[in-house]
């Protein structure tokens, strides 16, 4: 169950701007009492938004594929 709740966190960083902007400003705030574990939240926490590449985010998105990657790691 956890992991379709980091892909809808993965998700609305890509399609909701004011979530992107609390992400970045405080990443635990906005992850706030999601149904995650400890690694997933460490992992959403550590993802540099800038460095993610966009391209595959938005690539999987569009095409609502069952796993899409940040980064190196494969979310499905």
């Amino acid at each position: 169950m956890s992991s379709q709740v980091v892909k809808q966190v993965i998700n609305q960083l890509l399609t909701d701007e004011s979530f992107r902007d609390a992400f970045r400003a405080d990443s635990t705030a906005a992850l706030g009492e999601l149904e995650l574990t400890d690694h997933e939240k460490a992992m959403l926490r550590d993802l540099n938004i800038s460095e993610v590449e966009e391209s595959d985010l938005v690539t999987a998105h569009m095409m609502d594929q069952s796993a899409i990657r940040v980064g190196a790691v494969y979310v499905s």
